[in-house]
C-alpha cells in the first residue's frame, strides 16, 4: 500500500485486480508466481467502500456538470432563437452566439478531463475557469434587460412621453430655424 501510494499507481492497480484469477498464482503485475490470499486480502483492502463512494462521487458529479451545460446552452440556444425570430430584439445576438460557443469548447474540454479523471481517480485534473465567461453572458443580458426595462417606462408614460416629444420637436424647430426667426424679427422691428 505505501509503494502503491508513493508511487500514485493506484489506477494501474485497480486495473489490474480484474486480471488477478483465483486458479492462478501468476501475478498480472509482475507475472511471477506470488499471487496468494494474502496478496489479493491486502490488494483487496487497499480498494475500500471509501474508494467506492469517492469513485461514485466522481460520477455523479461528471454527469450533474454534464446535465447542468447542457441546460446552459439548452437555454441560451432558446434566447437566440427567440430573438432572431423577434425583429426588435434588444440583445446582442452576435456577442451572444460567440459566448455560447466559447462555452461549447471550454465544456468540451472540462468533460475531456472529468472522462480522464474516470478512468483514472487518483489523477489530479484541472477545471478551467468559466465565471468570466458568465460575467460576461450576464452583462449582455442586462444590457437587453436595461433597454427593454427603458421602453416599458416609456409606455407606460405615454402622455408624459408625448409631451415630451412634442416639447422636443418645436424645440428643434426653433434651433433648427433660429435664423430665419431672427431675420424675421429684424424685419419687423
Amino acid at each position: 500500500a505505501t509503494l502503491i501510494s508513493r508511487l500514485n499507481i493506484f489506477d494501474w492497480v485497480n486495473q489490474g485486480r480484474n486480471y488477478i484469477s483465483e486458479d492462478s498464482d501468476i501475478c498480472p503485475f509482475c507475472q511471477a508466481h506470488t499471487i496468494n490470499k494474502e496478496f489479493i486480502d491486502k490488494i483487496e483492502k487497499l480498494f475500500d467502500d471509501q474508494y467506492y463512494i469517492d469513485a461514485n462521487n466522481v460520477e455523479s458529479f461528471c454527469n450533474d456538470y454534464k446535465t447542468q451545460t447542457a441546460y446552459v446552452l439548452s437555454k441560451i440556444e432558446e434566447i437566440i432563437q427567440t430573438e432572431r425570430d423577434d425583429n426588435i430584439s434588444k440583445i446582442d445576438l452576435e456577442k451572444l452566439s460567440d459566448i455560447k460557443n466559447l462555452l461549447i469548447s471550454r465544456f468540451s474540454s472540462i468533460k475531456q478531463n472529468m472522462d480522464i479523471k474516470r478512468r483514472e481517480l487518483s489523477r489530479s485534473i484541472d477545471i478551467e475557469d468559466t465565471s468570466a465567461i458568465f460575467l460576461e453572458l450576464n452583462k449582455i443580458i442586462r444590457t437587453a434587460n436595461d433597454v427593454i426595462e427603458k421602453h416599458n417606462r416609456q409606455v407606460m408614460n405615454v402622455e408624459v412621453e408625448r409631451k415630451n416629444l412634442n416639447k422636443d420637436f418645436w424645440h428643434f424647430i426653433q434651433e433648427d430655424n433660429k435664423i430665419y426667426l431672427a431675420q424675421h424679427l429684424n424685419k419687423v422691428e
